[in-house]
């Protein structure tokens, strides 16, 4: 009888122990988990045209553009995100983009952005149903970029943001001929009146 109580316990100690082996396991697992999810936010993600990070208010920011150049059409969606952000230098130096459109998630074009885009020759903005900002020097040193359409969106441009270049020698230049269209009243003419553009207004 002793001999059959030893063995019973030792086997509810096997028992408790296990227990609380396939418990330990689970919880640091749980924890392993929600600190993969939380860096998910702070770390740089990656896609084949596109490097990114997810802010604050679970849209993306997009930090540099890692595609092959041409016609680009900025995605409203990355990872399942709304793009809201265009990073600071995230296209700057790409000589092989021609073209761009930006879509109407995107709130903030940072400074920089496509600064030095040398063969950039066409953006297009899509018009937003909030404010949107350009910052300074977005579009700076893009010397083919001689016309563009600015919708009413748009309600900040910072400094040299359009119609500037800088030539061989380090000098900046304006863009002959530079004109922005868009409506009255806006910040874009605003831009043009600071700077001696030419503005067009249209309907």
């Amino acid at each position: 009888m002793k001999k059959t109580n030893k063995i019973l316990s030792f086997v509810l100690a096997l028992v408790m122990v296990s227990s609380i082996s396939i418990i330990v396991p689970l919880t640091v697992n749980a924890a392993q988990t929600n600190a993969n999810v939380i860096a998910t936010h702070d770390s740089s993600v990656s896609t084949s045209d596109y490097q990114y990070k997810v802010l604050d208010n679970n849209t993306v920011e997009i930090t540099n553009y890692i595609g092959a150049g041409g016609i680009v059409e900025i995605p409203s969606e990355l990872g399942g995100y709304e793009v809201s952000w265009i990073g600071p230098h995230a296209f700057a130096g790409h000589a092989d983009i021609t073209d761009v459109i930006i879509p109407s998630t995107v709130r903030v074009i940072d400074e920089n952005a496509f600064n030095s885009c040398t063969k950039l020759s066409g953006v297009i903005i899509l018009p937003s149903t909030t404010p949107q900002t350009i910052g300074d020097k977005a579009f700076f040193n893009c010397p083919h970029l001689s016309k563009i359409i600015l919708p009413d969106s748009v309600k900040f441009i910072g400094l040299q943001s359009f119609g500037y270049y800088q030539n061989s020698i380090g000098t900046i230049k304006r863009i002959d001929g530079f004109e922005i269209m868009g409506s009255d009243g806006t910040a874009a003419q605003q831009y043009c009146v600071e700077n001696y553009f030419s503005y067009l207004i249209i309907d």
